[in-house]
């Protein structure tokens, strides 16, 4: 019993040389995996999250989709006279116009333009549209002909800097006073964009 006791014993006190020695290599081996796991949160704050960091301006304006865009619209269903100016670029040859805020937007127009009482003594009338804001334009052009209807569709994109419009002009090549030639179902719609880029084409 005694001798039982006394073995008792002497595993005991090596047990515990045994628990230490453990606990002193564990602490070395993970005292560099610990610098090292320091290092690492240090390296991706400093290199990476710190580098990347937005303001709520900065971040809404590079990442969020903007789904609060203005969309302004403008219309003139008519009839109304084409007017017979010598140029579609006269003051003169304007019918519409859409008051627009400072912003970037994309402009639309369409209309149809026709004139009744064209027949075969004077079967061709052309009619050229224009839209412009600032000194963005587009134009299109068509010759009247059975049934002396036909559809014209424009398209622009402006940053405007202040408030301004987009303008809608057109003019037909029949001498004033020439009120037969008519407008139809012009409609101006200008959605705002976040920003917008005008190219020329290769």
């Amino acid at each position: 019993m005694q001798g039982r006791n006394m073995a008792k014993k002497l595993l005991s006190w090596r047990v515990i040389p045994a628990i230490v020695a453990g606990m002193l290599a564990g602490s070395i081996i993970m005292t560099p995996a610990g610098a090292h796991v320091t290092e690492s949160v240090k390296h991706l704050i400093n290199k990476h999250i710190k580098k990347q960091f937005y303001t709520k301006k900065q971040s809404n304006a590079r990442f969020v989709l903007k789904t609060d865009s203005t969309a302004l619209a403008g219309f003139k269903n008519g009839p109304g006279d084409v007017p017979s100016v010598p140029a579609v670029t006269d003051a003169a040859a304007t019918i519409a116009t859409l008051s627009l805020p400072a912003g970037n937007f994309a402009i639309f127009a369409k209309l149809y333009v026709e004139d009744p009482t064209a027949g075969p003594v004077d079967p061709d009338i052309t009619v050229v549209c224009r839209l412009e804001a600032g000194t963005d334009i587009d134009e299109n052009s068509t010759e009247l002909l059975p049934p002396w209807r036909a559809a014209l569709s424009l398209q622009v994109v402006h940053a405007f800097s202040s408030a301004g419009s987009a303008v809608v002009k057109c003019r037909d090549d029949q001498p004033a006073p020439n009120t037969t030639t008519v407008y139809r179902q012009l409609k101006i719609t200008a959605i705002e964009q976040g920003s917008i880029s005008n190219v020329a084409l290769t």
